[in-house]
């Protein structure tokens, strides 16, 4: 969809499909892309609609950073909700319940080519319910990124739970370049480039939908070609001392088949079986298990991690 809009717009106008419109919602995330440079880019979050008919007006939670000229781009980030219910590039839908290190997404597919771009993330329990589980951290790699590594770790405390479980914090919602100190950021950095590493852009931004909470916490990524050619990477602090992860604009890394558990190319089935301490507790605790989000929700009540994947 294109869109024109000024900095500091607290809504926008659009031209959208009955098709389209239906498969938006309050709390739907989009990416703003500027038309002439890829490089100036945004996501928002849509807080209510209004008008009729094909123009609408979407009002959003929080305003717009950039300024975007006629013919920018706004595009809807495709929604897997529930971790650790994914629906991967493949279109398959299905549940992690073995917790590991995974790796995510892999570029290109085959394991006989060094990875360009690959993603990791390590999936377990949040140490309170033993069924459900929450991306403890995540680390990016390969020649994209110079085969350098990065690493981004949630925001923990002293007892597992909600953000503020415990009595003291014992990890900050941070980024790691290879082996540097980790980086920890404030309110006053959003907006921020942090990193650059080879094809790798990092900014830190606060989300002001969330107020003074942690969640308010994401490192947006660009990744690949630069301007048009980028895919788009969102990592932020869940409200269980765990991430989440958003990722749209697979296809413009030009493959058609991508690796890993949120790839082209399937995966064991393995995965899928529940282990035994939640086997154990699910026939008398089935609140241990995460329950499907139902349309309308506002992302402020989600409990675990998310996935998100899309080729657009």
């Amino acid at each position: 969809m294109a869109f024109a809009s000024d900095a500091g717009a607290t809504a926008l106008l659009i031209s959208i499909s009955a098709e389209t419109l239906a498969s938006l919602m309050v709390g739907s995330r989009l990416t703003l892309t500027h038309v002439d440079d890829g490089e100036i880019w945004e996501v928002i979050t849509i807080a209510g609609f209004g008008g009729a008919g094909s123009v609408r007006t979407i009002s959003l939670m929080s305003p717009t950073q950039f300024a975007y000229p006629a013919g920018s781009f706004l595009e809807l980030v495709a929604d897997v909700k529930d971790d650790p219910h994914v629906c991967a590039l493949s279109g398959e839908c299905y549940d992690i319940r073995e917790p590991s290190m995974y790796a995510l997404l892999r570029v290109p597919s085959g394991e006989q080519e060094p990875p360009v771009f690959e993603l990791s993330a390590d999936l377990d329990t949040d140490g309170v319910r033993p069924c459900g589980l929450y991306v403890k951290n995540i680390t990016l790699g390969g020649s994209w990124l110079d085969d350098q590594v990065v690493r981004i770790r949630s925001h923990t405390r002293d007892v597992g739970g909600s953000n503020v479980a415990g009595s003291r914090a014992l990890t900050n919602f941070s980024l790691q370049l290879g082996d540097s100190p980790w980086m920890s950021f404030v309110r006053e950095d959003s907006g921020q480039q942090v990193a650059e590493v080879g094809h790798l852009a990092v900014r830190f931004v606060w989300r002001e939908q969330y107020g003074q909470n942690l969640e308010a916490k994401s490192l947006e990524f660009t990744v690949g070609g630069g301007r048009n050619q980028s895919a788009r990477l969102t990592i932020s602090q869940a409200s269980h001392q765990a991430l989440n992860l958003e990722m749209w604009g697979m296809g413009r890394l030009g493959y058609s088949r991508i690796g890993g558990m949120l790839g082209t190319d399937g995966h064991l089935d393995s995965i899928e079986r529940p282990t035994l301490a939640c086997r154990a507790a699910a026939p008398s605790s089935n609140h241990d298990v995460p329950q499907r989000q139902q349309p309308g929700t506002p992302r402020e009540l989600e409990t675990a991690s998310t996935l998100k994947v899309s080729w657009d």
